[in-house]
């Protein structure tokens, strides 16, 4: 969601001005072509947060030597708006010392607004160690006089322990004074305090509350907030098209995160009619904004045909832009377009730059595919260790054909010491992440005894997956070990299958597969447990199988009828169902094989396993990001 972080946020209202603007705060300023009030306005409200809302309706150009003069004289707000012209470089060069000490000089004077001000400019530039005594104590007469601003510093503070004792129960109720008081930004922090659970308990109810309230008050940034908990549930019930129009009405007020989401749910139509061409309007309003998100994603758009004419020429111009822009997706894409001169000059050179900078930002195909350069010396100098290296980071964020690529360079030695147990490691988890070449590395490893005992059962059916995947070494190796097969083995042919046979075969047609990091799973054929890590958690499955009675038939096989009882450790065995099957079985390449759960299994894959692994695909350029202070965000820059 689009947080506002507490730590930094609280203390940008008061000094966005003077840095520039950081992630989080509100924009320096939002000066207007056309003022509808004099610099010293009385309908400017200034028991504020808001410094852009403060100053929004002041033209500091136009009425330089005035606000100058009336600063000389000796008038408060002269000097504050001085202060924050200068700070803000408005004027010309920022000069940040005199913008200081006018700020000091007006809260010195007893007025609260600066003494607010004064105290936020103070932790932008030297963080809670140049907060004193003195300064201290003006904020707290200001919170204590109703000033919503330094309410709501004050509150941060206290909650975070920076520049003050924490104390968190009171530093949430004087941010929730200020947000009863009207103050927007205190109810988004609220919001963003009850919803991270950072330093509070953790009430999605409360943060949606709040964000609703802050959405009423007219802020984009609540409109966004408010139509992500609709979107997902959180404290409210979901709702996609009152999520919708929250983020259009961001999206019309000029909000990039809400043209960003609006966008992305139009074009998903989860919960509502999918529609590419609204997508496509809203994605290009945010890329001319300057969403690198959303320059990626026009890119897609074109590269697809989705609410436009497919044209990849302008898909890779758009792909550049968001690389250029920094988008990590953006680069991975732009990157395939450039190293294969698709619709574009061939420039491996440029492409392995935005590999190695997408790897750098957390991106798991960047990573594999700078790996590569590096390793065979594509538009950047060969250095094997280095590739190593790179792989290494690619299988630690998940990339599976990492896992295979350097199984095979452990096994080889090419660039680091050989280590065949590191290699089956490596095998194994490709293996169980439905890739082919670790399908195969783990049936040459098992062949072979590298890294593991010699399995010419586990050997076999692991050729045989590659093999039916299309893998041609693995068709070979599988003939070859067919010649291998025993005589013991050719006589149990003729023998039907036995209880540890059916068994095995059920569960290994029955196993859903390892996914590194997430899902570890290892299979117990004699005790007939799946024993799965999900997440660190244990989730076990359990397969019982009776006594089977089995028919040769007369090309061989064997047709086998059996009770199945299946239950996890969430359900017990008390409550699982025994059901009578009855499955074809058949021996070969050393082991009891069935076609019959193998076209089971294939059929479970083809009508779901496979769509939702391409659907999650499609979704991974344009998912949200984990943000390093929790949280999501639908950009696809880090945070």
């Amino acid at each position: 969601m689009t947080f506002i972080r507490l730590s930094v946020s609280l203390v940008m209202a008061a000094g966005s001005v003077i840095g520039g603007g950081w992630p989080g705060a509100s924009p320096a300023f939002a000066q207007t072509a056309n003022p509808v009030e004099p610099w010293d306005s009385v309908s400017v409200d200034w028991n504020t947060s808001d410094i852009a809302a403060l100053t929004a309706r002041i033209d500091f150009k136009a009425n330089e030597a005035a606000i100058n003069q009336a600063s000389a004289n000796g008038n408060l707000r002269a000097q504050m708006l001085r202060a924050l012209a200068l700070g803000g470089g408005l004027w010309g060069e920022r000069d940040l010392g005199q913008a200081r000490a006018l700020m000091e000089k007006a809260a010195s004077s007893g007025d609260h607004t600066a003494a607010y001000l004064h105290a936020g400019i103070v932790l932008a530039l030297e963080g809670a160690a140049g907060l004193t005594p003195t300064i201290v104590s003006r904020l707290e007469a200001a919170a204590a006089a109703g000033q919503r601003g330094a309410m709501e510093l004050l509150g941060g503070m206290l909650i975070t322990g920076e520049g003050a004792p924490r104390n968190t129960a009171r530093g949430v109720a004087l941010i929730q004074q200020a947000a009863d008081g009207g103050e927007v930004t205190a109810m988004l922090n609220l919001g963003a305090l009850f919803e991270t659970g950072k330093d509070i308990p953790k009430d999605h109810q409360a943060s949606a509350r709040w964000y609703r309230k802050a959405s009423e008050a007219g802020s984009p940034v609540g409109m966004v907030n408010y139509g992500e908990a609709l979107e997902f549930g959180l404290g409210v019930p979901k709702d996609i098209p009152a999520a919708v129009a929250q983020y259009r009405r961001g999206a019309e007020a000029g909000n990039l995160s809400a043209m960003e989401n609006l966008a992305y749910v139009l074009s998903e139509g989860a919960g509502i009619a999918r529609d590419y061409v609204g997508a496509l309007e809203w994605y290009r309003r945010a890329a001319e904004l300057g969403s690198d998100m959303a320059m990626n994603n026009l890119g897609l758009a074109y590269a697809n045909g989705q609410g436009v004419a497919k044209d990849e020429a302008e898909a890779v111009r758009w792909y550049l832009a968001g690389a250029q822009a920094g988008s990590p997706y953006a680069k991975e894409n732009a990157a395939r377009y450039l190293y294969n001169g698709w619709f574009v000059a061939k420039d491996v050179v440029l492409a392995a730059r935005y590999w190695r900078e997408a790897g750098e930002q957390g991106r798991a195909d960047g990573a594999f595919n700078y790996a590569a350069s590096l390793f065979f010396g594509y538009g950047v100098p060969q250095d094997r260790q280095q590739a190593v290296v790179w792989y290494k980071k690619a299988v630690a964020l998940g990339h599976v054909k990492a896992m295979s690529d350097l199984g095979g360079i452990y096994l080889r030695g090419d660039g680091v010491a050989r280590n065949p147990g590191e290699a089956f490691q490596l095998f194994l988890k490709a293996a169980h992440s439905d890739d082919v070449s670790g399908m195969f590395g783990l049936g040459y490893a098992y062949h072979l005894g590298i890294g593991t005992a010699v399995n010419k059962t586990e050997a076999a059916r692991w050729y045989a997956q590659a093999a039916e995947r299309g893998h041609a070494t693995a068709t070979k190796n599988l003939a070859l070990l067919r010649q291998e097969t025993t005589a013991a083995s050719t006589t149990r042919r003729s023998t039907a299958p036995a209880l540890f046979d059916v068994r095995a075969a059920e569960m290994r047609y029955r196993s859903s597969g390892s996914l590194p990091g997430v899902l570890d799973e290892k299979i117990d054929y004699d005790a007939g447990v799946v024993y799965k890590t999900m997440l660190g958690a244990a989730f076990n499955y359990y397969h019982e199988v009776s006594e089977p009675k089995c028919t040769r038939q007369s090309d061989g096989s064997f047709t086998c009828t059996y009770v199945r009882t299946e239950w996890n450790s969430i359900m017990p065995r008390s409550s699982a169902v025994p059901r009578q099957v009855s499955n074809t079985f058949v021996f070969r390449d050393g082991y009891w094989d069935s076609p019959s759960l193998k076209a089971q299994r294939a059929e479970y894959r083809r009508t779901y396993v496979d769509p939702n692994k391409q659907r999650r695909a499609d979704e991974e350029a344009r998912r949200r990001i984990t943000c390093p202070y929790g949280g999501a965000s639908r950009t696809d820059t880090m945070c």
